[in-house]
C-alpha cells in the first residue's frame, strides 16, 4: 500500500468553526520508514494541527463563572441575616411547642 500527498494543504470546506479555539495551520508531511527485517518502504502521514485558545472566550466562560462561583459560595457562607431574625425564632420554638400541648401539628 502507498499513500501519496494529493495537494500540500488540508481541505477544510467540512470544517466547523469554534468559538474557543482557532485554526491557524495544517502542514501534512508523508513519511517513509525502513525496516530493517524488511526491504520495502513502509509510508505513512503525518498531519500536524496548530491551534490556538481564543482568551476572551476562555476569560468568559470559564474563569470568569468559576470566581462568581467562589465569590457567592464564599458570602452565602456568612451569616447575613438580620438581626430579627433571631427573635423569630424563638417565637417559632414557642409556637411548636404550643402545638405539642396542644395536640395540633405544624
Amino acid at each position: 500500500m502507498d499513500v501519496i500527498n494529493r495537494s500540500a494543504s488540508v481541505d477544510l470546506a467540512n470544517y466547523v468553526f469554534n468559538g474557543e479555539w482557532e485554526l491557524l495551520t495544517v502542514v501534512v508531511q508523508r513519511n517513509e520508514i525502513v525496516y530493517a527485517c524488511c526491504l520495502e518502504p513502509y509510508p505513512d502521514v503525518t498531519f500536524t494541527i496548530v491551534i490556538r485558545r481564543r482568551t476572551l472566550y476562555y476569560l468568559f466562560n470559564v474563569i470568569f463563572p468559576c470566581l462568581w462561583l467562589t465569590i457567592l459560595s464564599l458570602v452565602g457562607s456568612v451569616d447575613l441575616r438580620p438581626h430579627s431574625t433571631k427573635h423569630r425564632h424563638r417565637h417559632t420554638r414557642f409556637l411548636a411547642r404550643k402545638s405539642c400541648v396542644s395536640g395540633v401539628r405544624m
